[in-house]
């Protein structure tokens, strides 16, 4: 019998392995440095997903098994996608690192307390709207009032 050394995103903890069948797929989130691999490596760097087959703890974008994630994403080590900042809160690539701050609206992939500008994910708290800590999306004032400034924390201002 020939020993074959799995090809490289598989590994196998078989002695001799005879065929791509005793090998295994490095499965989504670990990485396993190959060919030839004898067990998986570990997870996945922090700031970085591995989608399966992956040959390193940090992939290359467009490399097929993963890539760097975004500044506003939250990827712990161990990701299998570009995971997205939750609503509320801001990120730095690897992780949530805090809640937005009042005057503001983080809707997802905010990557500060205070994002600039006024867009579809983040922004400025704009007229008409209050937006305390941790919002999501502007609050609307009720019918018959209006806050004609911006970045307002609470209805009262």
């Amino acid at each position: 019998t020939t020993e074959n050394a799995c090809p490289q995103g598989y590994w196998s903890n078989k002695t001799a392995a005879q065929a791509l069948g005793d090998c295994k797929p490095v499965p989504p989130g670990y990485y396993a440095v190959g060919p030839g691999a004898s067990d998986l490596d570990g997870l996945c760097s922090a700031g970085y997903y591995c989608s399966g087959l992956s040959v390193s703890a940090t992939p290359t974008y467009g490399s097929g098994y993963g890539g760097k994630c975004g500044a506003g994403s939250a990827c712990y080590a161990g990701s299998t996608e570009d995971v997205l900042c939750p609503g509320g809160y801001y990120c730095d690539g690897t992780q949530i690192v805090g809640v937005c701050n009042a005057g503001y609206y983080c809707v997802r992939n905010a990557t500060t307390a205070t994002p600039s500008g006024s867009g579809v994910d983040y922004g400025i708290c704009p007229e008409g709207h209050y937006c305390p800590l941790n919002s999501i999306l502007p609050t609307s004032c009720p019918p018959g009032t209006f806050l004609n400034s911006t970045q307002n924390t609470q209805l009262s201002d």
